[in-house]
């Protein structure tokens, strides 16, 4: 097709939405955060309709869902009381661990997915597909490229559930920088004419899409919402995918000054693949784990640990507790049985 026609069939996914948006209830945190209790609770009845009864439970797990968010919102108006309200309280909230931190660590994920090559490679794969010397038809293997995303985003849903996210991230930029590295070596031998396996680099990027799918692709995304107190998540939210957005830009402007830079498409992949290993070092000694965790737990990681290693490595030592003598002990053990001779009277 021309390019115009597959401009203007693309605006069917923007027209779409906007006729389904029609039939989907409004938030319901939203909804409580704005009094209008009822109609949250109709929109949570929507959402769960087909979710089962919880187990020794007399409410529905939309009534639960409700109770928990007007909760929330109590907690949520109590804490502005405390802290005070407005735009300053706000601005305030980013100078404090919990709202600088993320957003550096997040602006360093963000800077190892762009210049991995990722989006450069999807972007650009025609291209790409050209200069890595393959006799498949370029345009064939960009469609192979985004039947395997569309493949992988489902298949993601699953491990996002299942496994944690850093050794997630980890093992795909490992993995994206194998396949980079002998993508690039064979890019090399092709070009040296000492190699007519011409398939070879298109498969080897192909696995590098899907094992970058399996974290460092979608996961930062992720963490965006992950990593915030309430307080400051909506316009850190923002921010951070703000940062994300101008990196993307300028990796994806600045390809042929790499490929410049790098001599050819077999330098820019051994480039990219060193910036993929990179990423997993850097997700190891930095990034905190948020799988399974609650906000608080997150929260207080933030407050009362440095960044070290995705552990929590104490900023003040823990008081340890005084050793229990021989006698206390004896005092203990005696206390304890009367205490189990009422409870057997009672």
């Amino acid at each position: 097709m021309h390019w115009r026609t597959v401009a203007w069939l693309s605006n069917i996914y923007a027209i779409v939405p906007c006729i389904l948006i029609c039939f989907i209830p409004e938030s319901p945190a939203w909804l409580v955060s704005k009094g209008r209790i009822e109609q949250a609770a109709k929109s949570l009845r929507w959402i769960n309709k087909y979710q089962p009864q919880p187990e020794n439970r007399n409410e529905s797990l939309a009534e639960l869902q409700l109770h928990f968010l007007q909760k929330e919102h109590q907690q949520k108006l109590e804490e502005q009381d405390r802290r005070g309200s407005g735009g300053f309280a706000k601005l305030k909230e980013f100078f404090k661990p919990t709202g600088y931190k993320p957003i550096v660590i997040l602006f360093g994920l963000f800077f190892f997915q762009q210049f991995s090559g990722i989006y450069i490679t999807l972007f650009y794969s025609v291209t790409f597909f050209k200069e890595v010397g393959s006799t498949l038809n370029p345009y064939l293997a960009s469609v192979l490229i985004g039947t395997v995303r569309m493949i992988m985003s489902c298949v993601n849903t699953y491990l996002l559930r299942t496994f944690h996210r850093r050794p997630l991230v980890m093992i795909s930029g490992i993995c994206m920088g194998i396949c980079m590295g002998f993508s690039g070596l064979f890019t090399y031998w092709i070009k040296e004419g000492t190699s007519t396996q011409n398939w070879v680099p298109v498969l080897l990027l192909l696995l590098y899409v899907i094992t970058s799918m399996i974290g460092l692709l979608p996961i930062p995304w992720t963490m965006t919402a992950e990593l915030f107190p309430i307080e400051i998540r909506g316009v850190a939210h923002s921010i951070a995918y703000s940062i994300a957005n101008v990196l993307m830009f300028a990796s994806v402007q600045s390809y042929w000054a790499l490929n410049d830079i790098f001599g050819g498409a077999a330098g820019i992949q051994w480039f990219f693949a060193v910036v993929s290993v990179l990423a997993s070092v850097y997700v190891f000694i930095f990034l905190p784990e948020t799988h399974g965790k609650k906000l608080s737990e997150i929260t207080a990681y933030f407050v009362h640990n440095t960044i070290f290693l995705g552990s929590a490595k104490k900023k003040s030592k823990v008081p340890q507790k005084a050793p229990v003598t021989r006698a206390a002990k004896k005092d203990i053990v005696k206390s304890n049985g009367q205490s189990e001779k009422l409870m057997n009277n009672v």
